[in-house]
């Protein structure tokens, strides 16, 4: 990515410059931002070109800083990028001006200057729901990305933020993290913790070396819990769980009895 003038300083004039546009070795995508050769699929070439158009000082933020930290999905329709100084409304990206951000609240990943994950999280509770900012807060501790504290410390630097009261509440409600490897097993802890169960351990090894003692029925929800990521997941095996039955493993069905191997078969 090269803007406008990157170019002039470069010593290509005007005519220069619109010259190797229609030829292709320039690729216009926002008003003085331009991409080197044809448009190809460069990764993150749509967050630096947004970052380019919106002038000195830009970062990444809200949703497109939290998908750049890995904490959610990215949305490929816009980019969300936070100024501090300037006017500029770049199309096809979500322009947040704020008077004041803590360098603290600043940094830079995989090249490009972004929210720092706790200012992440403020800015992206307005942009999400409570239980996708509460999976992106988790995430982020999985992550190691920050500590619970720093949070604490980010939403008080910037107590007139609009996510502010949503991440109050979320580190009021903190629990440990629950890393899911899908929105199925997501929506099960959810309905877990709805029903008062106890809370589960999602994703740990049951067998191995490094095996913790584990309760039966929280036993019982691991098995139900991979059953809703399986092939043959069954809806009423996960409601049985979740409607408070005293025995859950019987939602669950015993395992078929694997086939002998080929070889082994009488013919």
């Amino acid at each position: 990515m090269v803007t406008r003038a990157q170019l002039l300083a470069a010593g290509l004039g005007p005519d220069a410059i619109e010259h190797r546009v229609a030829k292709g070795r320039l690729s216009r995508v926002h008003r003085g931002v331009y991409l080197l050769g044809p448009a190809l699929e460069v990764p993150l070439a749509q967050e630096t070109a947004a970052l380019l158009a919106c002038g000195p000082g830009a970062l990444l933020s809200h949703r497109s800083a939290a998908a750049l930290w890995g904490v959610i999905a990215a949305d490929a329709e816009s980019v969300d990028v936070t100024v501090v100084a300037g006017d500029r409304r770049p199309r096809g990206v979500r322009t947040h001006r704020t008077r004041y951000l803590d360098s603290a609240d600043r940094r830079v990943h995989s090249g490009l200057p972004v929210t720092a994950p706790p200012r992440t999280l403020v800015d992206l509770a307005i942009a999400v729901e409570a239980r996708d900012l509460e999976r992106a807060y988790e995430q982020a501790l999985v992550l190691n990305l920050m500590h619970p504290r720093d949070l604490e410390a980010a939403w008080r630097r910037a107590p007139n933020a609009r996510g502010a009261k949503s991440v109050r509440a979320l580190l009021r409600a903190a629990r440990d993290p629950v890393l899911t490897r899908s929105e199925a097993e997501r929506r099960l802890v959810e309905l877990i913790r709805a029903t008062g169960l106890p809370e589960p351990r999602v994703n740990v090894r049951l067998h191995g070396v490094d095996l913790t003692p584990v309760p039966a029925q929280a036993k019982a929800v691991y098995a139900v819990t991979n059953l809703t990521n399986g092939p043959f997941g069954v809806p009423g095996q996960t409601a049985a769980a979740a409607s408070g039955a005293t025995n859950v493993t019987s939602a669950c069905p015993a395992p078929l009895p694997s086939s002998p191997p080929m070889s082994s078969r009488p013919r």
